[in-house]
């Protein structure tokens, strides 16, 4: 069963200009990531928070949905009937999200994946407002952007791509 902390676990991808490194990334990725980090705050300011899963990163996807014991297409079927039913159900009001590449720092693993530590604030009328680390890394010349909200989604992304398990994404 997918809680909705779970469900909040939004991670986006986008294309880039392929697979490089921190110290050569081009102008052309950074503007791929700079379009899709506009993509998902509208998502998100549009309360269109399951329509994220679209750009979660397949091998994340499938190992979220797994422990459910449900594929990535059951998977994306309950999450988005748990939006839908929340969305019914509350009225969150106006959502305040914003990222972006101003405080960015670009890093290159011991594998040699190229990835930035980003900061992300979500205000969400009646449940405060919780700031997190979003990283954001190339993988087979696609970006991937992923919330951490906790020691958890941690875990997972160390699970799903073990050259970052070690990373301080907390700075």
């Amino acid at each position: 069963m997918t809680t909705r902390r779970q469900a909040l676990a939004i991670l986006v991808s986008a294309p880039s200009a392929g697979w490089v490194n921190a110290a050569t990334l081009d102008q052309a990725s950074i503007q791929a990531l700079e379009a899709r980090i506009a993509e998902y705050e509208a998502l998100m300011l549009s309360g269109e928070i399951a329509s994220v899963l679209d750009y979660l990163p397949p091998p994340l996807l499938k190992e979220i949905a797994r422990p459910g014991g449900m594929d990535v297409s059951e998977f994306r079927g309950k999450v988005a009937t748990l939006f839908d039913g929340l969305s019914k159900d509350s009225d969150f009001g106006e959502i305040e999200f914003s990222f972006g590449l101003e405080d960015a720092v670009f890093e290159t693993s011991h594998t040699g994946r190229a990835f930035a530590i980003m900061h992300s604030t979500l205000v969400m009328p009646g449940m405060g407002e919780t700031q997190t680390p979003i990283v954001a890394l190339v993988e087979a010349e696609t970006w991937y952007l992923g919330r951490i909200e906790s020691p958890m989604h941690e875990i997972l992304l160390g699970d799903v791509y073990p050259d970052l398990a070690d990373v301080n994404l907390w700075r």
